[in-house]
């Protein structure tokens, strides 16, 4: 009887490290980069948003993947775990703006000991944000198992009437 449990509790660390292995990722993956540009322009600030779709548009099963434009428009997509791409297949493309910046100015000044001071500022207030949205041309891509994919989004001003 002692030797049957010892050979069960010898057999526990190899199904405890063959268990941690089978958790459900759901579809393959692959990586995806890439770069958002208006007008040929790097866009920095918010996220792309990968979702699965059939050939013909229509959703499909699968996780979307999500990527952050950095400050050169540049984007890696993640799916289940950080930098792992996007499902493989087709995908609809959607560009969300980051939150607006505040509109508030500071001024720095140096007092007479050399500390920074921050007071409120005269500088013009920044802008508003231009509305963006993904261009036609780029809204529907494929992310591919056998190749590189790096994709490059054209985003487009929303015109008032939309």
């Amino acid at each position: 009887m002692f030797r049957r449990c010892s050979e069960w509790f010898g057999l526990f660390p190899v199904l405890l490290v063959v268990a941690s292995g089978c958790g459900d990722s759901g579809y393959p993956t692959a990586e995806v980069q890439g770069k958002a540009v208006f007008d040929g322009t790097p866009v920095s600030g918010g996220t792309v948003t990968f979702t699965p779709v059939e050939a013909d548009g229509a959703p499909r099963d699968g996780r979307s993947a999500v990527g952050t434009l950095q400050a050169n428009g540049v984007f890696v997509l993640t799916t289940y775990q950080n930098a792992d791409g996007a499902i493989v297949g087709k995908h609809r493309v959607d560009y969300s703006s980051p939150e607006e910046p505040s509109s508030e100015s500071v001024d720095i000044e140096v007092n007479a000991s050399g500390q920074e001071i921050a007071t409120p500022g005269n500088a013009p207030k920044q802008e508003t944000l231009i509305e963006l949205r993904v261009a036609e041309s780029s809204s529907i891509v494929n992310v591919a198992s056998d190749k590189p994919n790096v994709i490059e989004i054209e985003l487009e001003r929303v015109s008032a009437e939309n």
